[in-house]
């Protein structure tokens, strides 16, 4: 298939049924870098740090902390592939079983290695936390702290499949379906004693990147680059102010609503910046089909499962950081420790997975990354 170079597809073959979307991996890529970074940058955003509460340092270190949104850009892209998938011709059971195939040797892999190094052996908490059910449960250990999102995201799985297999739903029907279906599985899990509530407000950008497939428009903008620059540029700046907002007020005056209506907030923009991606010779999708940031993206699965066990690990072993300059040292040491890792879990546990699966023309052949 001949592409531009920005990774897009020339002439009739724009179609995102049937053609891979490079700049994709490059959303999955800047989504586990916003990852990275909020977990590497909580060992140093604490007042009782060497970095001064009122100082600029701090300020920016705060700021990457700022609602932890980058799990928000993989939910949206969740929403967006998985329907996109369920609604093709492969059977719902078949994109299932593929999911398992897909996610469980990198995950089994993860916890296997924090079981053996926190000598986590009790046979309840290995398998709930295999199975995703531990991040669920408060009274269950949970060995890969990051592994709640996988949890969401399996329930999300449940809940489409059900509103695609068992109502019988397509297109704006399953949405609205699934969408009643959150919205119960939300109001039982907040009056559960014992679970971990799944909150709607963060769990709506599986939702919205649903309605993001289900609008053809959204893979086939029109308009001009300069104007798709004009709203990347825009949306990116409204981020901003919105994750300065939490960490300066809205913490402040935090409730249930106000954390939803933020995460709800956060999730249109980034579903804004999705859209421009889709603009040949946009800003956007030049910066996202960089090629590290693309490289970034396709072992973005497994650098999300190993990069806290990698952080909490090397810090413990690096010399403590006594300076901004020594703090920005360390988040490149150990990024490319973990990108290294993660490098090799990619190519033994996810690569063969793709090589052994046949591929047909008219399939999405796009992956979720994370």
């Amino acid at each position: 298939m001949k592409k531009n170079r920005d990774g897009s597809p020339t002439g009739k073959e724009l179609t995102t049924s049937s053609t891979h979307i490079d700049a994709f991996d490059g959303l999955r890529g800047l989504a586990i870098l916003v990852v990275f970074t909020f977990h590497f940058t909580g060992i140093y955003a604490s007042t009782n740090y060497f970095l001064s509460p009122n100082g600029v340092a701090h300020n920016i270190v705060s700021l990457f902390r700022a609602g932890h949104v980058g799990v928000d850009l993989f939910f949206i892209l969740s929403g967006y592939l998985i329907f996109r998938s369920i609604s093709g011709k492969q059977q719902r059971t078949t994109f299932i079983k593929r999911r398992i195939l897909r996610l469980l040797p990198a995950h089994l892999a993860a916890c296997l290695y924090i079981a053996y190094v926190t000598h986590s052996w009790d046979l309840l908490t290995l398998i709930s936390n295999i199975t995703f059910v531990a991040p669920l449960i408060q009274s269950i250990h949970t060995l890969n702290d990051v592994t709640w999102s996988l949890a969401w995201e399996w329930i999300f799985y449940v809940l489409i499949f059900l509103g695609a297999q068992v109502f019988n739903t397509k297109g704006i029907q399953l949405l609205i379906v699934t969408t009643l279906l959150a919205v119960a599985t939300s109001l039982v899990s907040h009056h559960i004693s014992g679970i971990n509530p799944i909150d709607l407000g963060r769990f709506a950008a599986f939702l919205i990147g649903v309605g993001l497939a289900i609008r053809p428009e959204f893979s086939r903008p029109t308009h001009s680059i300069g104007k798709s620059n004009a709203i990347a540029v825009a949306a990116f700046l409204a981020l901003l102010t919105m994750m300065s907002l939490w960490l300066h007020a809205w913490q402040r005056i935090s409730t249930l609503a106000l954390d939803g209506g933020y995460y709800i907030a956060v999730s249109l923009l980034f579903s804004v910046l999705i859209r421009e991606s889709f603009v040949s010779g946009s800003m956007t999708r030049k910066i996202l089909c960089l090629g590290p940031i693309r490289a970034l993206g396709k072992i973005s699965y497994s650098l999300y499962l190993v990069h806290s066990v990698v952080i909490g690990t090397l810090f413990n072993e690096l010399p403590p950081a006594t300076s901004f300059s020594d703090i920005l040292m360390r988040y490149i040491q150990i990024l490319v420790a973990a990108v290294a890792i993660a490098s090799v879990s990619y190519f033994i546990l996810e690569r063969p997975y793709f090589s052994r699966r046949t591929r047909k023309p008219s399939e999405l052949t796009v992956e979720l990354g994370k």
